[in-house]
């Protein structure tokens, strides 16, 4: 096997990109809303490879459910993950394969505001201008496939395209109640 036995599959940039948002005022009430989604990029999924092909004696990660239930054997010609060898060699350590490359598509709610403006007759006799209190939701759900635990790769990495094992994730549904005072 050489240079020329090699093949390149998989790309980490997205077919395209979408963003879209909704703004609604009623009365006192104002929402808004932003969505993104990212389509038809590819993402390695370094944890797949980390716990369920190689894990490593030398640096003591344990093997995963799929590694010790799911991967191929003799007995298991049809498994889903492939042979877990506790030793480095050709094929599980100098070389990658298909099995953690993974679709990122993904389709997320990233904000949804509800507000309150209260009247201003109401705000005169305490000498305020303006009072607006709010309920803010960040990334509410996300539509994906990807096993991992963010396919919009976030952090320090420079690697494009690779959710490393352990990379803190930027997905949490977060709520915010928060006020806006002008005086």
């Amino acid at each position: 096997i050489t240079e020329d036995d090699r093949m390149h599959y998989g790309n980490p940039n997205p077919k395209f990109t979408l963003g879209f948002n909704l703004g609604i005022n009623y009365g006192s009430f104002d929402f808004s809303t932003f969505f993104y989604g990212s389509f038809g990029n590819d993402v390695w999924n370094d944890f797949k490879y980390t716990f369920d092909v190689f894990p490593s004696q030398l640096f003591l990660t344990p093997k995963s459910k799929t590694a010790l239930y799911h991967s191929w054997t003799p007995d298991r010609p049809d498994a889903k993950a492939p042979l877990v060898e506790n030793d480095q060699n050709f094929s599980n350590a100098s070389v990658v394969n298909s099995y953690s490359l993974e679709k990122g598509t993904y389709f997320r709610n990233k904000s949804m505001i509800l507000g309150y403006t209260f009247p201003k007759n109401l705000l005169q006799k305490f000498r305020i201008e303006k009072f607006r209190a709010y309920l803010q939701i960040l990334n509410l759900f996300t539509i994906t496939n990807y096993s991992g635990t963010d396919s919009e790769l976030s952090g320090t990495s420079t690697a494009f395209g690779i959710d490393w094992a352990g990379n803190y994730p930027n997905n949490q549904v977060q709520y915010i109640i928060g006020i806006n005072l002008n005086f």
